[in-house]
């Protein structure tokens, strides 16, 4: 699946937490999230003045975040079940990292400094980095109880 297309499939099926989602749809997605993620922070900042990880509401980059955070949850679900896990716990660690940086983003910083990782930090990369790498993983070959294979050609 090219670029384009991934697009397109991602927010025409931003609902649907059925069926598997290749690879590339998935990391075609992310990419163009990523990259106009940034170009919006970019524009937000020279804009609005506002300096990086501030939340605000009416910031292009918190428009495009409310756009993209159901897509990017439905393909992180269907990308699950691709390689034969539970969509459930993309969701879990995905609204774990989510909760996190919101709640880091709110938060007061401590008047005390921290030498090491606490729980909050560890919790927050394990949600962040296990979904990324479990979706390197390939697809199952089979069609698995979550569907056919989204990377076979149908005949």
């Amino acid at each position: 699946m090219g670029p384009i297309q991934a697009i397109k499939s991602g927010f025409s099926k931003a609902f649907e937490f059925s069926g598997r989602s290749s690879r590339s749809e998935f990391w075609w997605f992310n990419l163009f999230t990523f990259v106009f993620g940034i170009l919006f922070v970019v524009i937000d900042t020279k804009i609005f003045g506002h300096p990086y990880g501030r939340f605000n509401i009416v910031s292009l980059s918190s428009v495009f975040f409310l756009i993209t955070v159901s897509p990017l949850l439905a393909l992180g679900f269907r990308r699950f079940q691709d390689v034969g896990l539970s969509g459930n716990l993309s969701l879990i660690l995905m609204l774990i990292g989510y909760g996190i940086f919101f709640y880091n983003s709110f938060s007061q910083p401590s008047a005390s400094v921290s030498t090491g990782f606490d729980l909050v930090e560890i919790a927050h990369l394990i949600a962040t980095y296990c979904p990324l790498i479990i979706c390197l993983f390939p697809s199952q070959n089979k069609p698995n109880q979550y569907g056919p294979n989204p990377t076979e050609v149908p005949s």
